[in-house]
């Protein structure tokens, strides 16, 4: 037989024993040991030094602290979004850029505005092409088990479309209060591309606190995490809901801590968050992988929270 010809053969057969990793769909699945871990970014998608800096810090993160998955809250490919599920754009900044072993984890990713200014369903698309890419529609909601009874469930939000109220903005919109309403979970967290609170660049956006924060009050939201401006910063409302914002994926900008604002940094990086059955851990990250600023949210067994908090 020839040699070249055997070696293929043999090497096929290896590839065939060797174990896949595939993620979980969307829907629910379980964490590890009563917790579940995950980082969250946004504004990554420049393809620069900014945004390979910041996966690296990632990948050494998760390799300290394993993750379950990472949410991405928009703009993941600049300036132009994706033109379809070949775009190149796919391997140099999704696949290749956080292809470290700590991080083969599930994406579920939101919609930013500049993904708007290509084909957005691409996004929505690749899904399907994708054992890491979770987009199962361009609004969605899955869960994870914390232990056998209590999960924490994930909405995740088109906010362009709601900010600029276009294709069916109100649907979506009843459909959030719809899936609050029915939700059985100890933990609800919404996210999506545009902050509802911010000190930075774009500010307070009056409309989304018009259409969501009386939404998170009446079905004690716990957690609003978005991107859209270029920092790193936790706020909290005059309601139970906290807002987080971490939009330094690859280019930060500067931002000054505003009257409700816990942590405010111009640092290029990500946030990691724990979540246990009481509490609730969030820790800002830098491209260094130094952890700027620590901050935990308890929920009692009566009604009320405290809060710790602790800064490096």
């Amino acid at each position: 037989m020839n040699y070249s010809f055997a070696l293929k053969i043999v090497l096929f057969i290896l590839l065939l024993l060797l174990p896949q990793y595939v993620g979980p769909a969307s829907g629910t699945s379980h964490a590890t040991e009563n917790s579940v871990h995950f980082i969250v970014l946004g504004d990554q998608g420049s393809g620069g030094k900014g945004q390979r800096d910041v996966a690296e810090a990632m990948g050494r993160k998760a390799a300290e602290d394993p993750v379950e998955f990472v949410i991405l809250l928009g703009d993941n490919f600049y300036s132009w979004g994706v033109d379809s599920v070949d775009d190149p754009q796919w391997d140099t900044k999704f696949e290749k850029m956080y292809a470290y072993p700590s991080l083969k984890a599930p994406f579920y990713a939101a919609l930013g505005n500049h993904d708007h200014y290509g084909n957005p369903f691409a996004q929505v698309r690749y899904t399907a092409k994708s054992s890491r890419w979770k987009m199962p529609a361009p609004y969605y909601t899955f869960s994870v088990m914390i232990d056998d009874s209590l999960k924490a469930q994930f909405f995740a939000l088109d906010t362009t479309s709601i900010v600029h109220q276009k294709q069916n903005f109100v649907d979506q919109l009843q459909w959030l209060d719809e899936q609050l309403r029915t939700s059985k979970a100890e933990w609800k967290i919404v996210y999506g591309h545009h902050p509802v609170y911010s000190s930075g660049y774009y500010g307070i956006d009056r409309y989304l606190v018009k259409v969501l924060e009386p939404v998170f009050r009446k079905y004690k939201v716990d957690l609003y995490m978005s991107g859209h401006d270029h920092d790193l910063e936790l706020i909290k409302s005059n309601s139970e809901t906290f807002y987080l914002i971490s939009g330094a994926g690859s280019e930060p900008r500067p931002v000054r801590a505003g009257e409700n604002s816990i942590f405010a940094s111009s640092s290029l990086g990500f946030a990691w968050i724990s979540i246990l059955k009481d509490e609730l851990t969030i820790q800002f990250i830098s491209a260094n992988s130094s952890t700027e600023y620590e901050y935990r949210i308890k929920k009692s067994v009566v009604p009320g929270r405290e809060q710790q908090h602790k800064r490096n």
